[in-house]
């Protein structure tokens, strides 16, 4: 049998070392592609309209940002207008309210009395806080810059506002998502919350975002997830591969090495130099015997 020698070994070790080393730059790449795709892109997620609490008058030309104004609570529980139609991005609308405190908290299509944030993760409403307004000379504004063309629907979070007296409101709302359908959620609302309070326990379970999502959003989660295994996965797969390759690399070496070592510890079955082999089978027969020796029975 042939043994394998240090040098086989050695050739076995450096190949599994070779394709290691190629099984963990692909996997390197394939993690930086990974990590790559799976950020979404800031265009494909949708922006929470960002919000100032500055006043600003109501003056603008065509070439700047329009304002819009909505007037809070001035007639009673409702906005006025309640629904704003073509309001670009960039534009501002200015709450204005008046007594006593009322406020305005984004709402997510369907929830129609709950903060948007409380509808879903990594989402971001807006609140403008509870505006406490004595008299009419007290009027206090707030503004809100618009940044999505998406639908927007808020409330007024003060008690009994939505759920009561459906005071909800709506901007840029579509044949899909308008602000009658709102309007009837906020009748069938079973509690109304404000930014910041808790859920009640019984209703926590059953707070999810309707199956209305806008396809942007929907389009972002989808890219997002798109992933499989995470890097950490993926590089724990490597090492797990590098380890592996290293043991069956050892067991190579151990096991030729040991087939060496039996190979030059062997007795020869070389017979010594200088000494006959004799079969310990065969007894030594005696010399034959001479007519010619002096014993003989004849003379010479």
């Amino acid at each position: 049998m042939t043994s394998w020698g240090p040098s086989t070994a050695t050739l076995a070790i450096a190949a599994s070392a070779l394709f290691t080393l190629g099984l963990t730059q692909t996997t390197m790449a394939k993690v930086a592609s990974i990590t790559s795709a799976g950020s979404p892109d800031s265009q494909g997620a949708t922006t929470a309209p960002s919000a100032t609490g500055t006043t600003s008058s109501f003056t603008s030309t065509s070439s700047e940002p329009q304002i819009h104004l909505v007037k809070v609570g001035a007639g009673g529980f409702q906005f006025e207008p309640a629904e704003l139609n073509n309001v670009s991005v960039g534009d501002i609308v200015t709450y204005e309210f008046y007594p006593l405190d009322h406020s305005v908290a984004r709402a997510e299509y369907g929830s129609a009395c709950v903060p948007y944030e409380y509808t879903g993760k990594d989402r971001i409403g807006f609140w403008s806080k509870t505006q406490w307004v004595e008299t009419a000379s007290d009027i206090t504004h707030w503004n809100l810059t618009i940044n999505s063309a998406e639908p927007i629907f808020y409330y007024c979070a003060a008690p009994d506002s939505c759920k009561g007296k459906l005071m909800v409101g709506a901007i840029n709302p579509n044949s899909t998502q308008t602000l009658d359908a709102q309007i009837r959620a906020a009748e069938n609302a079973d509690f109304q919350v404000a930014p910041g309070e808790a859920v009640p326990k019984e209703a926590s379970s059953t707070l999810l975002a309707p199956s209305t999502t806008s396809s942007q959003q929907v389009s972002a989660s989808a890219n997002h997830h798109h992933a499989g295994l995470s890097g950490a996965a993926i590089v724990g797969i490597v090492f797990g591969g590098i380890a592996f390759f290293a043991f069956c690399a050892a067991m190579l070496f151990y096991v030729a090495r040991k087939a060496h070592v039996r190979g030059g510890d062997a007795p020869s079955t070389q017979d010594p130099i200088g000494v006959d082999h004799i079969s310990p089978n065969v007894a030594e027969c005696p010399p034959p015997f001479s007519p010619f020796t002096p014993e003989g029975p004849y003379p010479p």
